[in-house]
């Protein structure tokens, strides 16, 4: 659980617990506490930042970012997106079904 979410405020796991209080796991608002400020002012500065510092911890790149621009928090413009379409078919590193010739059987 990140710091995103309000289970996470002094609370060992996200379970029952989390459901009792006023503010339930699912918020929409950005945590902007001093803790969360010092990761960055707003998620995508977060997500870089965080990309830069698994890069420096391993020495390599270890995950691919991309931004999706235009499409803010909205989940479905996000994953109907060229970008997204492309890493989740993997359409660079596959045969397309067009490209398929099919069997006789």
């Amino acid at each position: 659980v990140g710091q995103n979410d309000t289970c996470n405020d002094n609370l060992p796991v996200c379970n029952y617990d989390c459901w009792q209080r006023d503010n339930d796991c699912f918020r929409n608002q950005m945590d902007s506490r001093c803790p969360a400020m010092l990761e960055g002012p707003w998620r995508k500065i977060r997500g870089l930042l965080y990309q830069r510092y698994l890069h420096t911890v391993y020495g390599k790149p270890v995950h691919h970012f991309d931004v999706v621009p235009g499409c803010g928090h909205n989940a479905t413009c996000i994953f109907y997106s060229p970008t997204a379409l492309k890493y989740i078919f993997h359409l660079n590193h596959t045969t397309m079904a067009e490209d398929v010739v099919p069997l006789d059987i």
